[in-house]
């Protein structure tokens, strides 16, 4: 701990050495920060009979080795170090420190007036420091809305934050407004770094706040899902409602479409429904072109899962319509990426990667690394789906390496997609089990997401000879479907079907009751009925539960479905399981089905 203090000390005498103008100087530089201009020190500096010399005193602090020409250009110079930097203002009196901040605030929104926008927070920080809270709770909410809109989630979330803990620490009059828009961008940030159970919060949250809450149970949801649809029907039969320009719809209809997205991941369909319903209805009413956009593709996907195919064929079309028509770049992006969902859960194969390849190819211009790297996951599940394990390889290596700071549900889709190829191909799998069990762990990784790792781990345990764990996970699993529901995400089908097929296999040899393998099966046929391509592996499923309780020809009969249905879809991995099946490879007592090695298309 001597060196800092020495090194300290011998940075106060070489300050002290320099000369009165020179010190000045670098006191109010200290304070504006790292990087400072001349132009704004000179307006700064405190009225004296003899003007500064700004050139002279920059060329003697740059002679002196304390400052050097700034990186960022228009700024000027910048301290060498940042412990000389912070060695000027330790220096400086509390009450000179406070002065000096609030008269840089003043002068950056005086001077910087037309460009203010990448200066918000640093202007919250200034007039944090001038003690004046209230102009810095408002640039920490207009901050935290700029870094946002630039895909800096992680600075969204500290900014906002902060304002909201500023107003509460130092009892700033009650604003319920200020607070919604704090908590709804704490929800969006969240959302896009896909930690749903913080943005669920934050949300609900906003929501509560702007005196719009969400139904609190089950049977106050349904009455008002019934509620939204009768106004969206009464819209599409030519009822057309009077525009509203109160500026809380098109915001509430934004939270209420991130509610329904939540829900795709975490909490099934009666939510999802409701959620996209309320937000398409309020984005209509407002007459807001991005609200309707986000709202009509989220109810392509409700409608999708709910079994309304027509509805949701529409309801896709004309959000992408909408998009293209009179949405911005961010929009066309968002209604291709929920696109390819939509058409990946029908098996349009084809389409579906057009989609999301589109969206990849916009998300990156714009920025937003966790949503390009969403749409990749996408691609990915897709290659698995049609067996097609060098494709998915090489979009699993657009998302590597794994790193602290990637978001945990694209962390869940790549180390979960690898599972899924060592299981088809009979690749390393200890390592890989390590990983998803980590991930699998984590407090913010979606439900359905859990439970696709948790299926695929119970396979890859068996597969490694550790039943007693396997079983555990796949029980597990099943927790995790009784809390969440049916699933409304498309691609969990190796994740159900692994759970079906550790049950089947441990009831096989008395290690669980055959109850627990039907109530897998079933809950996997659920799934598929919403989800048409996981029908394959429903059906193949369901014929090694009927081999399991010696009704051969009803598996039989289950097996030629699941064969017709993979043949029509093209999912070559499926087709390969059920001619194996049928040839008299789907005894109930085969405990590995993933065995069978599949021809990878290159």
């Amino acid at each position: 701990m001597s060196l800092p203090d020495e090194l300290r000390g011998i940075i106060v005498s070489r300050i002290d050495a320099l000369g009165a103008a020179e010190q000045l100087v670098l006191k109010i530089a200290a304070v504006i920060g790292r990087e400072f201009s001349l132009p704004m020190i000179k307006d700064l500096l405190p009225f004296t009979e003899t003007e500064v010399d700004m050139a002279q005193v920059a060329r003697v602090l740059e002679r002196e080795d304390v400052v050097r020409a700034a990186r960022t250009p228009g700024a000027g110079y910048r301290f060498k170090h940042a412990l000389l930097q912070d060695t000027v203002y330790e220096q400086l009196p509390h009450s000179l420190r406070q002065e000096l901040h609030g008269a840089v605030a003043q002068w950056i929104e005086r001077n910087e007036s037309h460009e203010l926008e990448p200066r918000f927070a640093e202007l919250a920080q200034h007039w944090e420091r001038a003690r004046n809270m209230q102009a810095a709770v408002s640039y920490l909410e207009l901050s935290a809305a700029f870094s946002l809109r630039r895909y800096a989630n992680r600075e969204a979330i500290a900014q906002a934050s902060r304002a909201l803990s500023l107003a509460k620490e130092h009892k700033l009059s009650l604003d319920l407004a200020r607070d919604a828009r704090c908590e709804a961008i704490l929800g969006d940030a969240y959302n896009e770094l896909f930690e749903y159970h913080a943005a669920s919060s934050h949300f609900l949250k906003a929501l509560e706040c702007a005196g719009r809450p969400v139904p609190g149970n089950r049977v106050a949801l349904i009455l008002d899902l019934s509620w939204q649809l009768l106004i969206q029907l009464s819209v599409r039969a030519g009822f057309k409602r009077r525009i509203s320009r109160n500026p809380s719809l098109p915001w509430a209809s934004h939270i209420h479409q991130k509610l329904g997205e939540i829900a795709y991941f975490d909490a099934g369909m009666l939510p999802l429904l409701h959620a996209t319903l309320t937000s398409l209805n309020l984005a209509e009413r407002s007459g807001t072109v991005r609200e309707a956009v986000d709202g009509l593709a989220a109810l392509a996907i409700g409608f999708y899962g709910a079994g309304q195919h027509s509805l949701s064929r529409l309801y896709n079309h004309r959000s992408l319509k909408l998009a293209h028509d009179k949405g911005g770049m961010a929009d066309i992006a968002y209604a291709n990426l929920v696109s390819g969902v939509y058409y990946a859960a029908q098996g349009h194969w084809e389409t579906a990667e057009l989609s999301l390849k589109h969206a990849v190819a916009l998300y990156t211009r714009l920025g937003a690394v966790e949503r390009w790297q969403q749409a990749y996951g996408g691609l990915c599940a897709i290659s698995l789906m049609r067996g097609r394990f060098d494709q998915a390889h090489m979009y699993l290596d657009m998302l590597r390496p794994a790193q602290s700071t990637m978001a945990i549900q694209i962390s869940a889709y790549l180390h979960a997609f690898d599972a899924s190829v060592a299981l088809a191909t009979e690749g390393p799998l200890p390592e890989i089990v390590a990983r998803l069990h980590e991930v699998a762990n984590s407090r913010e990784l979606a439900q359905f997401d859990r439970l696709m790792c948790q299926g695929l781990m119970a396979t890859a345990c068996w597969r490694l000879g550790d039943q007693v764990t396997a079983v555990e996970m796949a029980m597990a699993g099943m927790g995790s479907l009784v809390e969440g529901g049916a699933p409304a995400a498309w691609y969990v089908t190796d994740g159900l079907a692994g759970i079906a097929q550790t049950l089947i296999d441990a009831c096989a040899i008395g290690m669980v009751d055959v109850r627990e393998a039907r109530r897998a099966c079933r809950a996997l046929n659920r799934y598929a009925r919403a989800t048409r391509v996981a029908g394959p592996r429903a059906a193949l499923l369901s014929g090694r539960l009927a081999i399991l309780v010696g009704d051969e020809p009803q598996a039989r009969k289950h097996w030629y479905r699941g064969l017709a249905l993979a043949q029509v879809l093209g999912t070559d991995y499926d087709q390969t399981l059920l001619r194996h099946a049928l040839a008299g490879g789907g005894n109930a007592n085969t405990p590995d089905i993933s065995r069978v090695r599949v021809g990878v298309h290159r």
